[in-house]
């Protein structure tokens, strides 16, 4: 075919969407030398050879919303050094496709949302050591263990919403020191403590977690909080957020946090605090604002007010 007579030098990204293609067309595309973005989604592309796509420099591949159901071994081969992005949400995968991406050694984010896997397989040796985006979400994955992650040492957005995952029991989970960026823990009803110290979070939302009492978030780089950062985690007793960058706090933040007793706010950037930051707080016990850059100008008058009532009334 000479479909592309001319592009061999030019073309870089190509895209087959919703064409009816049932399979790959290695010969026209195999003349294609600067081809970095390769969109094949909404195809009826079912089974993929080996060497599917080699030859390509391909830094993106999108294969979403086909019929694949079986990866061979080799069918990325050629594409181990340079496919940075692999897409195959909505195909009929049943397995991890492990042996057939472990050469793909500069793979960064690899999507396999709404397929049918149902475990993270670990042969012991498999290490893919750049990937950072894994999104697993809408599959059928009912177990995870301490070694579901391990051959993924440099992960750092981890999808896994509306699977098989039956974690009601859980009541303490640890997750310091990782390089956590987002971190999304909805649905665990039964969570008491949660540890995120020493990760990269720049935002915190911690939404339902109905059972958390303590929530250790120290050493990361928060910057503001506000009323959307605890919805609905009302029996949160201990907070630590020192060694963060949170330079702002909206005013209605611990509204919802009747129950706190200790708040460690120091070693951050606020200046400012809102009169009505701590209405709701009564229970409080212990605060820590220590080196901040608050002034006498950054508290604003009768800020603690409803602590010295509280107080008051115990006496």
């Amino acid at each position: 075919m000479q479909t592309f007579n001319g592009l061999e030098e030019s073309l870089h990204s190509l895209s087959f969407i919703n064409s009816k293609l049932t399979i790959i067309p290695k010969s026209t595309l195999s003349k294609l030398l600067r081809l970095k973005s390769l969109d094949l989604q909404s195809n009826q592309i079912a089974n993929l050879d080996s060497y599917a796509f080699y030859g390509l420099p391909l830094r993106i591949l999108n294969l979403q919303n086909n019929l694949i159901k079986n990866l061979q071994e080799f069918t990325f081969g050629g594409l181990e050094n340079t496919l940075e992005e692999l897409i195959l949400n909505s195909n009929q995968l049943e397995q991890f496709p492990l042996f057939s991406l472990r050469r793909l050694r500069k793979l960064i984010t690899l999507k396999l949302q709404n397929n049918h896997i149902n475990q993270i397989p670990d042969d012991g040796f498999t290490r893919f050591n750049v990937l950072e985006t894994l999104d697993l979400q809408s599959n059928d994955i009912h177990h995870l263990n301490s070694r579901s992650f391990m051959m993924m040492p440099k992960l750092k957005i981890l999808y896994c919403s509306n699977n098989l995952l039956t974690l009601n029991f859980l009541e303490t989970l640890d997750l310091s020191v990782n390089r956590l960026r987002v971190v999304n823990l909805d649905g665990l009803h039964s969570i008491h403590t949660v540890d995120l110290s020493y990760n990269h979070l720049h935002d915190l939302r911690l939404h339902g977690l109905t059972g958390l009492r303590e929530l250790f978030a120290s050493n990361n780089n928060i910057l503001q909080l506000s009323e959307e950062t605890f919805m609905n985690t009302t029996e949160l007793e201990i907070l630590y957020l020192q060694h963060n960058s949170i330079h702002t706090i909206k005013y209605n933040t611990f509204y919802q946090l009747k129950q706190l007793q200790l708040l460690d706010l120091s070693y951050n950037q606020l200046r400012h605090l809102h009169q009505s930051l701590f209405k709701n707080t009564n229970q409080l016990q212990s605060l820590y604002l220590d080196n901040n850059h608050l002034d006498d100008n950054g508290i604003e008058p009768g800020i603690f007010q409803e602590l010295m009532n509280r107080k008051m009334s115990n006496e």
